[in-house]
């Protein structure tokens, strides 16, 4: 069952059933209907049974803006309306005209109303729209061509190219004049003197020239809806990186990444990577030809990128600089991986944190937003937020799995429920017409007016007679507004031929009103200027477009419209052996890109001077040739003046009021906390040790997070010793994933950073279990004390004589003394009851120790707590400890 069955099956149920509608009359004294022409003959069926027979009902509607026809929306539903809830006395609903527009400036609505004169004339029962008094004034600017900046701008160009271009102009000549900032940069322009700018299109396929042309001129671009999303810079990699870490044959993404802007593998290195790639190939090979009778080779053996990547081979093979990068990107992968396990969201955190791209996103955004107007963190965030639904939506939701929902999105985003648009202030918003159904905007361009375009095709197969599955029109309740195939009087094969031309051809218009509404909707978006273009050559077209009957249409408005109107370009038709100049043009770039191009030298040497001040400290970052220049002024050479003290730094006004509503916001919650007092906070059914842990530590604390969850601090390469570890899995031969929270020292707050790697190594191997092979490792357990469940993983564990075993944790932090190592120890007692139900010995069997490597020290805590006194523990909270 569908929707539209849905509606269809609530329309009869609601007809039959008196009470219905009785009760929902009752419950809705008053029924207010917004947007009523993208109603679908279903829906007025379902309200008329609910609402009708004169209960008061009230709608609004514009027949001329009904756009939604093609998911069975009807145009009519509004002419419709007085008969279908007429009053109690039969009497049809008086009609009122709403004719004021509180948006729009007369020269916009000029256009307007010329392009839905011909939907009055057939039928749309709507006056012409006048503008208010109150709108705001024209843009006072320049346009593109030169002339001086009116309120309507048509453009006929050359190519889809310069269309673009011509759009990017217009928009950033329209930021300038309403900043009043002649010659400044989009960066330069505070957020709060830009207007809101927004460029619609037919089409998804115009949104990449368009975008490519308004970024080239440094303007703030935001692609509104998911496939959009999916498409931006800082998004892609993102996604790029989870497909290599779900599937290490996706090769495609890893070379996005490996010759994109953070590690630009040049051409040299990457054969360099493929050769090694197929010697690790061509090696497996060989072990299965010298075992042919037991190994068959498989083409999923065959090597990968990712594989090579992990085993990169002698180091001549590649330049000094492609290894040291390619081994850095070799580790962070594999860092990852060990990862993998979180929930989608706190993933995708992670993966922006590894890869820079939180400090990226930070850079571009700037103090104010300015730049990117801080868009790319709202893309990343947007994609969090997809992931964060996803995963609530989708019972046992994986990493694959939402790896094809985003492949679905682009490929069929029009399957999926679309984001609601908003408009954003700072930015231009490229959106697709239907999307900003019901926006406004101060600036709206409308994009890509040419034939075959904006109007679309005609396509036959969107009409019974030539679509499979197309409701045959003589059975829907709006048959009286869609075309009609007359064969009541067709005698022979020639009058049924004419009724079908004639069939066509009033499709044919009906298809053209359709866009006409869509077109009319687009115009009537801006508020003080609109810009309308077309092109002649589109991307590949053999045969020349021209301007579609809408841009015509302005064309005739603007030439007879007098002031505020502009007609800026209007290039001539090409001649019949024209050839698409767009084919001859040979793009040129520099591969791998260099994301910095020009600003790299400046950018390089303050770059320099942080490090030099990171390393050395403020004089030594000063000493350099730049840096008194960066400083500020300089005593002369030979001067005898007396060094002038700093003068104390001034306070933020913008950070003084984020302390300010920081205390606020605190003191708030300290008084409803002593009006509310405490909360009662239930222990969960299932616990990590790292919790049982903190559980024995602070009660209270657990509870305050349980409650309320906050992100553990984003530092899981130096708190959680995850190379030691890594090297500690080589030597042991271990494989198996690790959770977050299992990771070696995860309970430790001061684990030794990965940094240490080599003194670790060192201490583990002079310590006493360097030479002793342990009988299992990472070891993951799920028992149940006191009703709850508590998971985990133990490190290792050892066999003793005597059918005897020892438990033991690596610990690369510092060794805790007094009540920390009481706590610590409840660490301990979990491992060594779990061991004990896994390998069915009693519990005086097992022992339990702490190695901490750094000091060489392990710790046997004598007096471990028992299955008795864990449940005591668990089950025995002090009164205050569930309480927050």
């Amino acid at each position: 069952m569908d929707c539209g069955d849905q509606r269809a099956w609530w329309g009869r149920g609601a007809g039959d059933s008196t009470g219905a509608g009785v009760m929902e009359r009752d419950r809705c004294r008053v029924v207010l209907l917004d947007e009523y022409q993208d109603t679908s003959h279903a829906q007025v069926v379902l309200l008329n049974a609910l609402f009708g027979g004169g209960h008061p009902v009230t709608a609004v509607g514009d027949p001329c803006q009904s756009i939604y026809g093609w998911r069975g929306a009807s145009a009519g539903t509004l002419d419709r309306f007085p008969t279908e809830f007429a009053r109690a006395n039969g009497e049809p609903a008086p009609a009122l005209g709403l004719t004021t527009s509180w948006r729009n400036r007369p020269e916009i609505l000029r256009v307007a109303n010329a392009l839905s004169t011909p939907l009055r004339a057939a039928g749309a029962r709507v006056p012409e729209l006048r503008s208010a008094l109150t709108v705001r004034d024209p843009i006072p600017h320049r346009s593109p061509g030169g002339a001086a900046g009116g309120t309507v701008h048509c453009a006929m160009l050359p190519t889809y190219a310069d269309e673009a271009d011509w759009i990017a102009d217009s928009v950033l000549a329209a930021w300038r004049g309403a900043a009043g900032m002649p010659g400044a940069a989009p960066e330069h322009i505070p957020v709060d003197r830009r207007p809101t700018t927004a460029v619609l299109v037919r089409v998804r396929s115009q949104i990449p020239a368009i975008e490519s042309a308004l970024r080239e001129r440094g303007l703030p671009v935001e692609v509104v809806g998911l496939g959009g999303l999916l498409d931006t810079p800082e998004v892609r990699d993102v996604v790029c990186t989870l497909r290599v870490l779900a599937d290490p044959t996706d090769g495609a993404a890893l070379l996005r990444l490996l010759t994109g802007a953070r590690w630009r593998i040049g051409p040299r290195d990457l054969v360099a990577l493929h050769r090694r790639a197929r010697a690790i190939a061509n090696a497996r090979r060989q072990v299965a030809a010298d075992e042919a009778s037991e190994i068959s080779p498989d083409l999923l053996d065959e090597a990968t990128l990712v594989e090579a990547l992990a085993d990169l081979g002698p180091a001549q093979a590649y330049s000094a600089e492609g290894f040291a990068r390619l081994r850095a990107y070799g580790r962070e992968l594999a860092l990852l991986r060990y990862r993998l396990d979180q929930a989608l969201p706190d993933l995708i955190a992670d993966i922006e944190r590894t890869i820079g791209l939180d400090v990226e996103v930070a850079v571009r955004a700037g103090r104010d937003g300015a730049g990117d107007a801080g868009l790319a963190r709202g893309h990343l965030d947007a994609l969090g937020d997809v992931a964060a639904r996803f995963s609530g939506e989708t019972p046992g939701a994986t990493l694959s799995g939402f790896l094809s929902y985003l492949a679905a999105a682009e490929d069929e985003e029009r399957g999926l429920a679309p984001g609601e648009v908003e408009v954003v202030e700072g930015a231009v918003q490229v959106v697709t017409a239907h999307a900003a159904k019901g926006l406004e905007w101060d600036v709206v361009a409308v994009a890509g007016l040419s034939r075959g375009l904006w109007p679309g095709p005609v396509r036959n197969s969107d009409h019974w007679l030539g679509g499979l599955g197309v409701l045959p029109f003589p059975l829907r309740g709006d048959a009286d507004g869609l075309p009609e195939l007359a064969l009541d009087e067709a005698g022979d094969q020639r009058a049924v031929a004419r009724a079908v031309t004639d069939f066509t051809d009033a499709w044919r218009a009906h298809d053209e009103r359709e866009e006409r509404r869509l077109t009319y909707v687009a115009v009537t978006r801006p508020r003080r200027l609109l810009l309308c273009s077309g092109y002649w050559w589109g991307e590949g077209t053999k045969r020349p477009r021209g301007p579609s009957v809408f841009l015509r249409e302005v064309y005739d408005a603007c030439l007879d419209g007098g002031p505020g109107h502009l007609i800026d370009a209007w290039a001539p038709e090409p001649t019949p052996d024209a050839t698409n100049p767009t084919a001859e043009v040979v793009l040129r770039a520099e591969w791998p890109a260099d994301p910095l191009g020009g600003r790299r030298p400046a950018l390089a040497e303050a770059a320099g001077l942080v490090r030099r001040l990171m390393a050395d400290g403020p004089a030594a970052a000063l000493s350099g040739p730049v840096g008194p220049v960066l400083a500020g002024p300089v005593t002369p050479t030979g001067s005898t003046a007396e060094p002038v003290e700093p003068a104390e730094p001034e306070v933020d006004p913008e950070v003084a009021r984020w302390q300010r509503e920081a205390d606020l916001l605190l003191a708030e919650r300290a008084e409803l906390t002593r009006l509310s007092g405490a909360v009662e906070v239930a222990l969960p059914g299932a616990l990590s040790v790292t919790q049982l842990v903190a559980l024995r530590r602070d009660p209270a604390a657990l509870a305050r997070t349980l409650r309320r969850p906050v992100p553990a601090e984003p530092n899981p390469y130096a708190r959680r010793g995850t190379a030691f570890h890594a090297w500690l899995e080589q030597r042991f031969g271990a494989d198996r994933l690790l959770d977050l929270d299992e990771l070696p020292g995860a309970a430790d707050a001061d684990a030794a950073p990965d940094e240490a790697l080599v003194e670790l190594q060192e201490r583990f191997l002079a310590s006493e279990w360097a030479d002793r092979s342990p009988v299992e490792v990472e070891v993951p357990f799920a028992t149940v004390i006191a009703g709850v469940v508590v998971r985990g993983r133990m490190d290792a564990v050892f066999a003793r004589p005597g059918g005897r075993f020892d438990v033991v944790d690596w610990k690369t932090g510092a060794q805790p003394t007094g009540p920390a190592a009481d706590v610590a120890a409840v660490q301990l007692a979990v491992y060594r009851l779990a061991w004990a139900e896994l390998a069915g010995v009693p519990v005086d069997r097992v022992g339990a120790a702490f190695h901490y490597v750094r000091h060489g020290v392990t710790v046997r805590p004598a007096d471990l707590l028992d299955v008795t006194g864990l449940t005591a523990m668990i089950a025995q909270l002090p009164e205050d400890s569930a309480q927050h």
